[in-house]
């Protein structure tokens, strides 16, 4: 009786495999126009790593084209049934040039689209807002040019746009202001050009914005002010004009700010005064005509600071030497005066880099102000070395932390 009872219970479980394989091995079967659609991808981009494709499903879980971390990715949402549609396309760093295929805007399921770092070229097509589903979009590094599409502001699950480095002529379109869970946006070296417009002010999910090294016009607006969850705001190497707008004050979560190359009016730094948050802070040749303000002894996280070609006027507090997180200080082309106080040499010994150049500054620095490790450039000024042989010798420099300065 044990035997039959065993044999009945092999012979259930092999039938159940059986039919269980069947189930569980079935093919997967991708959508029709989208199998077409990543066909004829292939054969425009010639992306050789897709040639099967001609011949397989997409989805097919086997595929090189489904492993994650490669360049060039497809990955796919497949129902109970095993039916599949195309959620992310993935053609990075391939040297894939010419135009963007009209048969992408078929992969209408789309929620990932990152063609960076390729030599693509020709305008974004209209038809970019088919891909509604969108939540990440990159088309960074490439050379994109004519007029940023205005239907960009269809894309309104986008939570990631990329389109930085690029060769685009023309305005932001203010359809952008559609774009309300946008957390990251990077325009930046792109060739845009006019004025930042007012509709960025609805992105209030923003969380990161870049728009450096473009050829904007007018002033920098208000409308940033309004976008408080910012962590990240870049904007320098344009034509804006200043002053910094003082409802930057509300951007109380920034741990980067870096404005830069503001002609007009001038600026002060009281809308710094809650930015406690901020790592990085970068206000070159802002038209700033303050003097340093003594609430930067609270900004614990600071480790990069730079004031530097303003109007700054006052003396160097030493609250540098309590600010132990500050490693770069770039105070250079201002009209600061007076003795600088040493301890903030001393004191801190996490600073790599000062630079106090072409400033009225005095003082006398010995070899124990000037430690290992420390680059400092107090060319055209009052200071000196006091083991200094030749009197113009003003610029210490190490082949690590060169006198010249640059963004890190």
């Amino acid at each position: 009786m044990v035997p039959q009872i065993r044999f009945f219970i092999f012979l259930f479980a092999f039938v159940f495999s059986i039919i269980s394989s069947g189930r569980g091995g079935r093919l997967n079967n991708t959508n029709a126009i989208e199998k077409e659609a990543l066909r004829n991808i292939q054969k425009q981009w010639r992306i050789t790593t897709w040639e099967t494709l001609q011949s397989t499903d997409p989805c097919d879980r086997l595929k090189p084209w489904r492993r994650d971390g490669e360049n060039a990715w497809i990955n796919c949402s497949c129902n109970p049934n095993n039916n599949c549609s195309i959620i992310e396309l993935k053609v990075f760093e391939m040297n894939v040039s010419g135009r963007i295929p009209d048969a992408l805007f078929n992969l209408t399921n789309l929620v990932n689209l990152n063609l960076s770092r390729n030599i693509l070229n020709g305008s974004i097509p209209e038809d970019i807002h088919k891909l509604k589903h969108l939540r990440i979009l990159s088309l960074d590094k490439n050379q994109f040019s004519g007029n940023i599409t205005p239907s960009i502001g269809n894309l309104t699950n986008l939570t990631y746009l990329s389109l930085g480095t690029n060769r685009f002529s023309g305005g932001i379109p203010s359809t952008v202001g559609s774009l309300t869970l946008l957390e990251q946006l990077y325009i930046d070296s792109s060739g845009l050009s006019g004025p930042l417009p007012s509709d960025l002010a609805n992105m209030t999910s923003l969380k990161k914005l870049w728009a450096f090294d473009n050829d904007f016009t007018g002033n920098l607006p208000e409308s940033i002010g309004q976008l408080t969850n910012l962590t990240d705001l870049q904007i320098y190497g344009t034509s804006l004009e200043g002053p910094i707008p003082k409802n930057f004050s509300a951007l109380t979560k920034l741990e980067t700010l870096k404005l830069g190359d503001l002609s007009g009016a001038d600026s002060n730094l009281s809308f710094l005064e809650n930015m406690k948050s901020l790592f990085t802070l970068s206000l070159r040749n802002c038209q700033v005509a303050d003097e340093i303000p003594t609430f930067l002894r609270n900004f614990s996280n600071l480790t990069y600071l730079d004031l530097s070609f303003n109007k700054m006027h006052g003396s160097i507090p030493n609250l540098f030497g309590k600010l132990t997180t500050l490693q770069y200080l770039f105070l250079g082309n201002n009209a600061l005066s007076d003795l600088f106080p040493s301890e903030v040499l001393t004191e801190n010994k996490n600073l790599t880099t000062v630079d106090v150049s072409f400033n009225n500054i005095s003082g006398s620095l010995s070899s124990n102000d000037l430690r290992a490790g420390l680059s400092m450039n107090y060319i055209g000024t009052s200071m000196n070395r006091q083991s200094d042989s030749e009197p113009f010798l003003k610029c210490i420099e190490m082949e690590s932390s060169p006198c010249t300065s640059n963004y890190p």
